[in-house]
């Protein structure tokens, strides 16, 4: 009813014939898909969807020069967080499409950021921006909006992408057929002699490895996982030092982006050419750390290499490396129960008592049995048995 209005009183007024209408509504929407909901989606689309439908079906039979609708490039290349809003873009897309199909003028125009506030600003600004989206002066924006009229384009996405954060952060989790044959998207795979020797980080890939060389694997895996903390703690933006080495990076906050930002600041520290996955496919600085050490070629010295540090010995090198594994365990995780008593098996072999282990597995595992069936009742009780209190 109001757009009727509206049409009617441009009607009355006596002056030209209306020619154009520029549809450019809009309301943001933050989440998910699954965090969308019925009423938030009509919400969003309410002005988007809604509004061009009527515009559409109410100047249908105008003879209208252009008809022009202003989408998003949240429904081009898919928006963060942005379900709805992309959705109710895509509408427009497909509405353009079908005016078009049947004889009408329709232009979409997909934006990218504009600067100087409006939908873009603030915290939206700050992610697109961290994504490789870059604010564009309205200026250059609107003269954009007048070639793509005066050429009779149809869709025309207009954004200015910074190619080295959007392409591989895009394509971060899979591959893209939008992107994949635009050159500066940078998104093809990695050439397949990316394995050692390869260094794009450093002059010949081998500072670091020289570095390390020579030193027992345990603290050359020590090493690297300092070296893979700072980095994480740097992305992250903590002091060095500040982050567990078995906790995965996705529970320290890390996001695509940020794991596109580690796999850079890592490739410069090693000299080696490495995936934009690099986080995902190993997903602690422990685990993250052994792979560095097969990239960089390294091996641990021999016990009887002169280059080996003074009272090397390779048990202890081989607890070392268990200390690395272990620190990758999650706590509060089965496995770590089963691998203390596992040790404790094994600390009690060691020390020559080897009846005793079995005798303490077998008591946990009929304790524990007691404890799964026993009720509330039951189980002060034992407490207070083991405690002395009763």
């Amino acid at each position: 009813a109001e757009v009727a209005a509206l049409l009617a009183r441009i009607d009355a007024t006596g002056g030209p014939a209306l020619s154009t209408v520029l549809h450019t509504a809009g309301v943001g929407q933050g989440g998910t898909v699954g965090e969308t909901t019925a009423a938030g989606l009509a919400e969003v689309c309410a002005p988007k969807a809604g509004g061009a439908r009527w515009l559409d079906e109410l100047t249908a039979d105008r003879g209208l020069d252009d008809f022009v609708l202003f989408s998003s490039g949240a429904a081009v290349w898919g928006g963060s967080d942005q379900a709805g809003y992309a959705a109710a873009n895509g509408y427009l897309d497909g509405l353009a499409a079908e005016r078009r199909a049947a004889g009408r003028p329709a232009t979409t125009l997909s934006w990218g950021l504009w600067d100087g506030g409006g939908m873009g600003g603030g915290s939206v600004t700050t992610r697109l921006t961290r994504y490789g989206v870059r604010a564009m002066a309205p200026e250059l924006a609107v003269r954009a909006l007048g070639q793509a009229l005066d050429g009779g384009e149809d869709a025309v996405t207009v954004a200015d992408i910074d190619w080295s954060v959007f392409g591989p952060t895009f394509t971060l989790r899979r591959p893209s057929r939008l992107l994949a044959d635009l050159p500066d998207a940078g998104t093809r795979p990695e050439p397949a002699d990316s394995g050692p020797g390869t260094g794009s980080g450093a002059p010949d890939g081998t500072g670091l490895a020289d570095r390390l060389a020579g030193l027992p694997h345990a603290e050359q895996l020590r090493r690297l996982v300092e070296i893979v903390c700072d980095q994480a703690a740097a992305v992250l933006g903590h002091t060095a030092g500040a982050l567990p080495k078995g906790r995965p990076f996705r529970h320290l906050g890390f996001d695509s982006v940020m794991a596109v930002d580690l796999r850079n600041r890592i490739t410069d520290t090693t000299g080696r050419r490495l995936p934009a996955t690099l986080v995902f496919d190993h997903p602690t600085p422990a685990e993250l750390a052994e792979y560095l050490h097969g990239e960089l070629g390294l091996r641990a010295a021999p016990a009887d290499d002169t280059r080996a540090a003074p009272g090397t010995d390779p048990v202890l090198d081989g607890l070392d490396r268990l200390e690395a594994a272990l620190a990758a365990v999650p706590g509060g995780s089965g496995a770590r129960r089963d691998v203390t008593l596992r040790l404790r098996n094994v600390l009690s072999r060691w020390l020559g008592d080897t009846e005793q282990p079995r005798q303490d597995e077998q008591e946990q595992q009929t304790l524990a049995g007691r404890l799964d069936d026993a009720d509330a009742g039951e189980v002060l009780d034992f407490i207070n048995k083991e405690l002395g209190l009763s």
